[in-house]
């Protein structure tokens, strides 16, 4: 088989991959990548990470939900992740006599611990590669979208029969590189998930908007959940007889933490990179997505922002919708910064100079591969344009709150009974938690940025045939008029709609939907983008699938050497070491932040630096606890290679201990999705020691210790 071919290429030079570079699949470790692992300070062996037959590091290693990772703390299931990364769960279980999200929760028995409603931990049992059972020689004589079909069947083959083998397990089916290469991941997902302990929001996610993607850093990010099954150990929806999952394997701790030089070995389900971009992509990125995406969303946070310092109310009520718009929108920045800094452009264009040059000494690459890059571009261009316009719509007024509700009353057209008597209570919920002021305000920005962004034939018809004073005349007459954005005009809307003259008669209830100038935009809207713009886009991306399976295919064999798969939220390895940083003559950042920052940061009188008495007189009195001395450390910076879904994972030292948690990057670092760049790419991690301080010494919770176990004596 081709594909074994390739890989033997991989395998065989992968030990001149640059520096701390790539997320691995831990069942290669051994072939691929181990001599630079131990070269960097690993002390175990490839299958204490990873084995088929026996439990490894990889089985304490858990999915939490569909973006974040944690691992086993205890052989009681106990599980750590990050704290941003079940904070919505801890908003639902928050009110006014029992504030979860601002006073932190600690359990202090199984009996205390708090039910979560709606997420569920996926914990892996198997990897294997499958690529036998998917890629067939064939496969090259039939056309794209029948190909696509064709091993959709046999991805379910394969998946039917490895849940044979495991109860009530479930299973992922991953390409890599283009659809060369399928691997399955076997697993089981628990839905009983209950919380054991966490900080408050102002110690998880200390610093806020401000410290966001930044560093130094003196968050306490973490959050400890429990995973309960069934007596066997399977997932079960039977709450009351339930009891906590022994796993296969638990991660042992070491509180001696870390120092500056030290390995670290993260280990999770990053979410999606392209570090094989073309100078095409990375350009196109960089000179124009970027640079729409951050302007829109700004555009759309500024009267967020505005309306929230108005009162602790209106901050509250829009503190996650702000947090999760404007994560995106520092991490591009930050993206865009480490590009210009690096200039990943200009290196991608002299690879592609030189792969050409390859491809055309040799006669049969030259008529494989000839004409390849050229294509690549072509295609990728098509590709770009239609998503671009997808993206400019997300980035302005789709996902936008008025335009949401609108999108409910497309249901009214269809006249269904069901429609009717849900379309009063989705009305209420916008109305009620919702200040329509925002949506006034944005809207009408967005509109007129949106007008010189994207191109007119991917506006809706209606709205490109007018002129800018007409398109300025029409956005006001709906933010004035429409259901979706007056109150009063949504009284009156819905009375008529469940009149008996309009109630299931379609054809006054159409012309009572058309009559409203936002329903009528969002369904404009809406029939644009199915029928034309997200036509085109399918089109684009799977005339691009089809050209980058040949590009992958041609890159195997010029520069194995260098080949990890890109990230796809499968389980991934990444090593590296505690290291700084310089950033410009004369900037240089320490790998380890110390608790001596958090009253610094107080005295600077920044709102997202929030005070906490409680914290303030344990750290006056250096009342530590038992896993520090002189210095409490509070978060390190490593070189470890990771991306979004890597939160909540684990860090591990050189024998496969936890020494932290894994929260996030710094802003030079977000380029790691495009390029790693070893010398300023840092992910950032919560020190064990600091975990620790936290569980024993504010929240008062030795009962979580004593389940841990530990490999450095307690002083």
């Amino acid at each position: 088989m081709r594909y074994k071919f390739l890989l033997g290429i991989i395998l065989f030079y992968a030990v001149s991959i640059r520096a701390h570079e790539g997320m691995w699949l831990p069942y290669l470790i051994e072939q691929q990548i181990f001599p630079a692992m131990q070269q960097a300070g690993c002390k175990i062996t490839p299958e204490q990470i990873y084995s088929a037959n026996k439990a490894s590091l990889a089985h304490a290693i858990v999915r939490i939900g569909n973006g974040c990772s944690g691992g086993f703390l205890s052989s009681n299931g106990l599980v750590i992740t990050n704290h941003h990364c079940v904070q919505y769960f801890i908003s639902q279980l928050s009110n006014t006599n029992n504030n979860f999200l601002q006073q932190g929760f600690w359990a202090h028995s199984l009996q205390q611990e708090m039910q979560i409603h709606g997420l569920k931990v996926s914990v892996m049992l198997e990897i294997q590669d499958v690529t036998d059972s998917i890629v067939k020689p064939e496969d090259a004589h039939i056309a794209h979208a029948q190909l696509q079909d064709l091993r959709k069947e046999r991805i379910k083959k394969v998946g039917d029969a490895i849940k044979l083998r495991y109860a009530k397990s479930d299973y992922s089916i991953e390409p890599i590189w283009g659809g060369n290469q399928y691997i399955m991941f076997v697993y089981r997902l628990y839905s009983d998930i209950r919380f054991v302990g966490f900080p408050p929001l102002h110690m998880a996610s200390f610093g806020g908007d401000v410290d966001n993607w930044e560093w130094p850093r003196h968050s306490a990010d973490f959050a400890l959940l429990r995973i309960y099954a069934d007596s066997a150990g399977l997932p079960s929806a039977d709450k009351q007889v339930n009891i906590p999952l022994k796993p296969q394997k638990s991660l042992k701790i070491d509180a001696r933490g870390v120092k500056t030089g030290d390995y670290t070995m993260v280990m999770g389900y990053p979410a999606s990179t392209m570090n094989y971009a073309s100078s095409t992509e990375i350009e196109s990125t960089y000179r124009y997505l970027n640079p729409m995406q951050i302007q829109l969303r700004g555009l759309r946070l500024d009267p967020i922002k505005n309306y929230m310092s108005e009162s602790p109310q209106a901050y509250t009520q829009y503190y996650s919708q702000y947090e999760k718009l404007n994560n995106y929108y520092k991490k591009w920045q930050g993206e865009q910064f480490g590009i210009a800094k690096s200039n990943p452009i200009e290196r991608a264009r002299q690879f592609e100079y030189e792969l050409q040059k390859w491809i055309l000494q040799d006669t049969i690459r030259s008529n494989s591969y000839g004409s390849l890059l050229s294509e690549y571009r072509t295609a990728y261009v098509r590709y770009f344009n239609t998503y671009y316009a997808l993206m400019a719509y997300v980035e302005s007024y789709w996902k936008m709150d008025f335009f949401v509700l609108g999108e409910r009353f497309m249901q009214l057209y269809d006249d269904t009974e069901k429609a009717m008597k849900s379309i009063q209570k989705h009305c209420d919920i916008y109305y009620n938690t919702k200040n329509i002021r925002v949506e006034k305000q944005s809207f009408p920005m967005v509109m007129k940025a949106l007008d010189t962004l994207i191109a007119t034939h991917y506006l809706p018809k209606e709205y490109a045939a007018m002129t800018v004073s007409q398109r300025q005349t029409y956005i006001q007459t709906i933010v004035t008029e429409s259901v979706l954005f007056n109150i009063d005009s949504k009284d009156a809307f819905l009375k008529k709609v469940y009149t008996p003259k309009h109630n299931f008669k379609l054809s006054k209830l159409h012309t009572l939907l058309d009559s409203d100038p936002g329903i009528l935009f969002v369904k404009q809207t809406m029939k644009h983008i199915s029928n034309t713009l997200y036509k085109d886009y399918i089109h684009a991306a799977a005339e691009l699938d089809s050209i980058q399976s040949l590009y992958y295919s041609c890159l195997f064999l010029y520069k194995g050497s260098e080949l990890y798969a890109d990230a796809n939220s499968s389980m991934r390895v990444s090593f590296g070491n505690v290291l700084p940083y310089k950033t410009a003559d004369a900037i240089n950042y320490a790998a380890q932040s110390t608790a001596a920052g958090i009253p610094q940061k107080w005295q600077s009188g920044i709102v997202d630096y929030s005070y906490n008495a409680r914290l303030d007189s344990l750290l006056q009195h250096k009342h530590y606890g038992s896993y520090s001395t002189d210095t409490l450390f509070v978060n390190f910076a490593a070189s470890n290679h990771t991306s979004g879904g890597n939160s909540g994972s684990p860090v591990l030292n050189a024998y496969g201990n936890c020494i932290g948690v894994n929260f996030d990057r710094n802003k030079e670092g977000t380029m790691s999705d495009i390029y790693f760049d070893e010398r300023f790419c840092r992910n950032i991690s919560v020190d064990i020691r600091y975990i620790l301080f936290c569980i024993e010494m504010y929240g008062q919770s030795t009962n979580i210790l004593q389940e841990l176990e530990f490999v450095s004596p307690i002083k």
